[in-house]
């Protein structure tokens, strides 16, 4: 369940405050089969979702270093690790379940296009990137507690606004496979993102941290998802004082509940419908109820 770092605090990865959010018994169960070294039955959609986003990062890095072929072994690899035989290298077992209306070969039409239109909208991208699935790990000081947030940036890339002041900014993005959230400039996933990005530990992994960190740590944070069911770029606004103040408060009040061990059900129906835990008597120990249940006989 929890863990924590060498001064006693929490770690907390970003993901943690958007998985306790979708439904904190989902993911208590969820963490204990993993510390357990037990595999969780995996959905037809999270699958794909990690194939495309390797795919996606082989394309990245090809077309970062030049090759004119970075498409084409893009693809090459979706196809690959889209093979039956072939997924549980990325995801061990491979598909245990297959939501309605998703097919083998549905998804993978749907990969090889969306790969092949990605690459086309990225040829007209004038930003500079620096970095892909980059890792972080940052020390978080709370009420006298030396926490660490942990996570992984998609993509990350040194912009310029050119539509009236001239400036530049430091670019937080994500590839999602995934529905794409009502109200992405509260999204508290991206201000994790670009709070962390404002320290200096969080540019270690970088050849020169201290000119990284020097050079960027006041350029404006902007945040991007990059919907991989659209090929569209979703605009998740801009990051600052007020966003990491709430950001704040957020992780607050998440160490607090984990360490009194509170992980309340969500109660929005869809969350159920889709869990794996739901019916299953995991959840809090007691099942949904099946469609019938109460219905007179």
């Amino acid at each position: 369940m929890a863990r924590y770092n060498e001064h006693g605090g929490l770690i907390v990865r970003q993901s943690d405050l958007g998985s306790y959010s979708r439904c904190p018994q989902q993911k208590k169960i969820s963490d204990e089969l993993q510390d357990a070294g037990v595999r969780e039955q995996t959905l037809s959609a999270t699958v794909y979702g990690t194939v495309v986003h390797h795919a996606l990062q082989v394309f990245e890095e090809h077309r970062h270093l030049g090759r004119t072929d970075a498409l084409d072994v893009a693809l090459a690899t979706f196809a690959h690790y889209w093979e039956p035989e072939h997924i549980g290298d990325l995801e061990p077992g491979g598909i245990d379940i297959w939501l309605p209306r998703q097919t083998y070969g549905g998804l993978r039409a749907k990969g090889l296009r969306v790969i092949t239109q990605y690459a086309t909208m990225i040829e007209a991208d004038t930003g500079q990137l620096l970095a892909l699935e980059y890792q972080f790990h940052v020390p978080l000081l709370l009420d006298g507690r030396q926490h660490t947030l942990t996570g992984t940036v998609d993509r990350m890339s040194r912009r310029v606004m050119t539509s009236g002041k001239r400036f530049a900014y430091l670019n937080m993005e994500d590839f999602k496979t995934g529905k794409v959230p009502t109200y992405l400039r509260h999204n508290m996933q991206f201000s994790a993102y670009s709070w962390a990005s404002t320290q200096r530990p969080f540019w270690d992994s970088f050849d020169d941290p201290e000119d990284a960190w020097l050079k960027t740590k006041d350029w404006p944070r902007r945040t991007t998802w990059v919907d991989m069911n659209t090929v569209t770029r979703k605009d998740g606004g801009w990051r600052g004082p007020q966003d990491y103040l709430r950001l704040e408060v957020a992780l607050r009040e998440y160490i607090r509940a984990v360490e009194a061990d509170v992980y309340p059900l969500n109660l929005k129906g869809e969350v159920c419908t889709y869990c794996p835990f739901s019916r299953t008597g995991q959840c809090g120990g007691v099942a949904v109820a099946d469609d019938d249940d109460g219905k007179p006989q």
